[in-house]
């Protein structure tokens, strides 16, 4: 089991490098993935507290959504800070723009996600045990990663751009003295 969620992982971080065309950005997405898990344990062990849910298929199914909910929130923010880098603005200034361009989504997908399990989470019905866990799994981790994911992501790319900021220069650098800079369209 644990063989075939490192291959899944493996495979979504080849897919995310090959979207981002950077390893850097595919490992930032990926680092969300251990803080969803965390949540989904959370919010089982909370769950445990008040009624005893066991970790079975159902919850492990459910660990498997929240990852991808988590996966598309962490992608949809990269990829909006790359889009405004990419048109000449600072990191900051990307990050910025980034957060202001997709929060509203990434908040209403983790409120609509949350709050729409809630009722499978709560219910004292007969045959509720069943989906007790996946919704437990699901709002624990989707509500834990969001706190997470818009204070960690911001954070990494500024640390992993300060890192790879000296060769970004000296690269700058090479490319002004040979004269292949490019040249600003006037405005």
């Amino acid at each position: 089991m644990s063989r075939v969620f490192a291959m899944a992982l493996i495979v979504l971080l080849l897919l995310m490098t090959v979207l981002f065309r950077s390893l850097r950005d595919s490992v930032i997405v990926l680092l969300t993935v251990p803080l969803a898990l965390v949540g989904g344990v959370l919010g089982l062990r909370l769950l445990d507290l008040v009624k005893f849910q066991a970790l079975d298929l159902l919850s492990m199914i459910g660990f498997v959504m929240m990852i991808g909910v988590i996966i598309n929130h962490a992608i949809l923010l990269v990829a909006a800070v790359r889009s405004v880098e990419s048109e000449g603005a600072t990191l900051e200034e990307g990050i910025r723009a980034g957060l202001q361009q997709r929060l509203r989504a990434i908040l209403a997908s983790t409120l609509t996600g949350a709050l729409g399990a809630l009722p499978m989470a709560v219910n004292p019905g007969p045959g509720s045990v069943i989906y007790r866990g996946l919704a437990a799994v699901n709002i624990g981790g989707v509500v834990l990663s969001l706190a997470f994911s818009l204070v960690l992501i911001p954070a990494l790319m500024r640390l992993l751009a300060a890192r790879g900021e000296p060769a970004a220069v000296a690269g700058r650098a090479a490319a002004a003295s040979t004269g292949s800079a490019a040249v600003a369209p006037s405005a």
